[in-house]
């Protein structure tokens, strides 16, 4: 599941008012969202790193990696770099 910016807050939020609890965390989560109980929730790895990411940059989007950008194999660069 993916989750939005406003969800990635509301668990840092929650994360904070609970104790800073990463179980407590997602049992508040599943109340709030009226989740059932085998709904998917953020494990508590992703939701420490979130957290992390929040303390670090003010952000819970993940940080920019260092490294050569991917590029697409698109048909024109293909061709253009094809030698036949």
């Amino acid at each position: 599941m993916s989750w939005s910016g406003k969800q990635r807050a509301l668990v840092v939020k929650c994360f904070f008012q609970n104790g800073e609890s990463p179980i407590k965390t997602q049992r508040a989560l599943r109340t709030t969202l009226g989740l059932g109980r085998h709904d998917p929730v953020p494990s508590c790895r992703t939701i420490k790193r979130w957290v992390d990411n929040f303390n670090e940059t003010g952000s819970t989007e993940d940080k920019k990696r260092s490294g050569r950008p991917l590029t697409a194999r698109t048909p024109e660069n293909f061709e253009k770099n094809s030698p036949f």
